[in-house]
């Protein structure tokens, strides 16, 4: 074996100079390669502030000293600054910017590999590897407040925000990722677009056959374990299965249990199923975690967002003072890191306010709700007028450069669709909403999920244009398509449920809606924090 190992390095150390391989604690060695493999040199790549910058050689070698404190199998966040020339890069792998820090011994399988690309090269859309890293960042950002369904507003932030981050549009990026998933293979490769198609139970049965796969490996491929059980436990999460996804995150956090992303849904799941006390302890954990680590930082928004989760478990276990406590620092992070109008103050101001209010210092508590409420109309003003005058240009020259019937028009006749919604132009927003469904369908097929938002997009117009009758078909459209994904209890189904029983109520049809709405009521009571329906009396 020892003979082996040493031709191995003999035939290494010929290709690659010898010197470049010196082992030395403290120092990561990195190999650096484009997607098709071929060595990267002169690219700049640090691991955070402490760390001093590295560059590759013409093998792609580079040396990383890292901070003090790091040690073998201690994990570093990755930061790539530009190549030679100018040239912008993004990293593909690893594809969360984390890499674990092998032995510092003299061997060849301790150099880490990273892959990176051009920003901006259309080639990256037909390359499997950027394509499922692309993915897998889009399914984590969206899945980081899993406690509420992301609204659609916030995927296409999500899919506008990394489709930027490789300098490709979003329509590309959306495109891409549906045509992955129709030739991959690789079950964790079909797990992860069956989740950013909203597809949780064909993304569970996915995602479970990759987790036994790789749980059989997870000592030789420990990285590739705890994806699988990560996006598993999201994929169960989604389906209300609370105690299975709390499960899975368990499975990820004992590889890595200093990881606070991880810690953090594990707390988020734990308080779904009702555990408040592993909740808490798990959410205390993850504070811990994002505080020591140099990827977040005692002031970062995302220790704020682990700051909130945890106010909410006090809160549920009515430790009022300790939620009060964390939100006030919560608060005071995203002011600072994100600036007094955010979206994220808002949300805060309003949980500080449910506080206050249980407190009994109402008079507080209104203070923050006036606040929350100013943010609130100050984004919206703003953001609406602004989304109605760019998404007419948008579409515009989308269909110059497309055609008016090109499937790939979809999102930008949507947002036109809702910047008139949202300023109460319903007549004017129909006809659009109508047209993206029809092109939606047209991509997707009739009965698929995503097509069930549309049809309800359409819905919730009808229902404001006093036109209940139509509303009411197009309600009872979608909850057919989400019954075939979900079970028929399952939380998912509160949205046209609750639409179509306003819809038979202006019909003023009470013995329908009484059914609709012991339904509804069955629901709320197995999943009580998504209760938010105006019970009407049937």
């Amino acid at each position: 074996m020892s003979r082996i190992i040493a031709i191995s390095l003999l035939l290494w150390f010929s290709f690659f100079p010898a010197p470049v391989l010196i082992p030395e604690d403290g120092v990561l060695l990195l190999r650096v390669l484009d997607v098709t493999e071929k060595p990267i040199r002169n690219l700049g790549i640090s691991c955070g502030e402490r760390c001093a910058t590295a560059y590759s050689d013409d093998a792609g070698l580079a040396r990383l000293k890292l901070p003090p404190e790091k040690r073998s199998d201690d994990w570093v966040f990755l930061q790539t600054l530009k190549g030679g020339g100018g040239q912008e890069l993004v990293l593909i792998s690893p594809w969360d910017f984390r890499l674990n820090v092998p032995s510092f011994a003299n061997k060849p399988d301790n150099i880490a590999v990273v892959t990176v690309a051009r920003k901006g090269d259309r080639q990256l859309l037909s390359n499997g590897r950027a394509v499922e890293t692309l993915t897998a960042r889009i399914v984590k950002q969206l899945k980081t407040r899993l406690e509420r369904e992301v609204s659609d507003e916030e995927r296409k932030l999500v899919l506008q925000q990394q489709a930027d981050s490789f300098g490709l549009s979003p329509q590309e990026v959306d495109t891409a990722i549906r045509e992955w998933g129709r030739k991959a293979e690789d079950p964790y490769q079909l797990g992860l677009v069956a989740l950013y198609e909203k597809n949780y139970p064909r993304a569970t049965e996915l995602l479970t056959q990759s987790y036994d796969l790789r749980k059989a490996e997870k000592e030789k491929k420990e990285n590739e374990f705890v994806d699988a059980a990560v996006f598993l436990g999201d994929a169960l999460y989604a389906q209300g299965k609370f105690r299975e996804a709390a499960a899975k995150y368990e499975d990820a956090s004992k590889e890595r249990p200093t990881d606070g992303i991880i810690l953090n849904s594990l707390a988020i799941a734990l308080a779904a199923s009702g555990d408040l006390q592993a909740a808490a302890s798990a959410g205390e954990r993850a504070i811990s975690a994002k505080m020591a680590d140099r990827g977040f930082g005692p002031r970062s928004p995302q220790l704020a967002g682990a700051q909130f989760e945890l106010a909410r478990i006090y809160f549920a276990q009515e430790k009022y003072p300790q939620a009060e406590a964390l939100l006030k620092q919560a608060l005071e992070i995203n002011e600072q890191q994100l600036g007094p109008q955010d979206a994220s103050v808002e949300e805060c101001l309003r949980a500080y306010a449910r506080v206050l209010f249980a407190l009994k210092r109402d008079d507080d508590a209104r203070k923050l709700e006036v606040r929350a409420n100013d943010i609130r109309n100050k984004l919206t003003r703003d953001r609406l007028n602004r989304d109605l005058t760019n998404a007419q240009t948008e579409l515009a020259a989308k269909e110059k450069e497309l055609g008016a019937d090109a499937s790939a028009l979809e999102p930008s006749v949507r947002k036109l669709a809702f910047a008139h919604f949202h300023l109460q132009q319903y007549d004017q927003a129909g006809p659009f909403f109508q047209r993206a469904l029809a092109l939606k369908e047209k991509a997707l097929g009739p009965d698929a999920p995503d097509v069930a938002d549309s049809v309800m997009d359409l819905a919730r117009n009808y229902q404001l244009l006093r036109k209940p009758a139509e509303a009411e078909a197009a309600w009872r459209r979608a909850l057919k398509i989400l019954e075939k994904i979900v079970e028929p209890d399952h939380y998912r189904l509160l949205k046209p449920l609750q639409g179509l029983a306003d819809a038979l109520y202006q019909q003023k049809r009470t013995v329908e809606l009484k059914a609709i709405q012991e339904r509804i009521d069955a629901i709320e009571k197995k999943y009580p924090q998504h209760q938010q329906s105006n019970k009407r009396a049937a």
